[in-house]
């Protein structure tokens, strides 16, 4: 088992990065200033799955990724 205080940043760094290559090949995302907005948000250190407008999403009882959040929190 890996315990949290094992990982270093950059352990941290490179499994975020993973992740967020994963979500944009699940999602097919081929906007440039949305892609670049995702790299930014993850090179500060979040993961995509996370985001700072602390949208939920209701119907999971979980936040919703940054992606989503970002669309409904600029669509107001």
């Amino acid at each position: 088992m890996i315990y949290d205080d094992e990982l270093t940043k950059r352990d941290w760094y490179m499994y975020r990065r993973g992740e967020m290559r994963e979500y944009l090949r699940h999602h097919d995302i081929r906007n440039g200033e949305i892609r670049h907005a995702l790299y930014q948000w993850v090179d500060t250190g979040h993961s995509v799955h996370d985001n700072p407008w602390g949208i939920w999403d209701e119907t999971r009882s979980k936040p919703c990724d940054y992606l989503k959040a970002m669309s409904i929190a600029y669509n107001k």
